[in-house]
């Protein structure tokens, strides 16, 4: 069976979503802390949502850990 890059994002994001500890955060996800002198970065969960398309995925971005838009088209 072919694993595309998209299965192996998905696959991973799945792994380490799993090994997270719980939140008591409205969404379910909370930023990491942030390592001191980096200036205010922000380091998100590495996991990844299926676009509706099916064949995209996007990870989480910003300060918020926000899942990035789906593109459209």
């Amino acid at each position: 069976m072919k694993l595309g890059l998209n299965g192996l994002i998905i696959i991973i994001g799945l792994g380490l979503t799993a090994c997270q500890a719980p939140t008591s955060s409205e969404s379910g996800v909370r930023p990491l802390p942030t390592p001191k002198g980096q200036g205010g970065m922000t380091l998100c969960p590495m996991d990844a949502r299926l676009c509706p398309d099916g064949r995209t995925s996007v990870g989480r971005t910003g300060p918020n850990c926000e899942f990035a838009a789906c593109p459209r088209g």
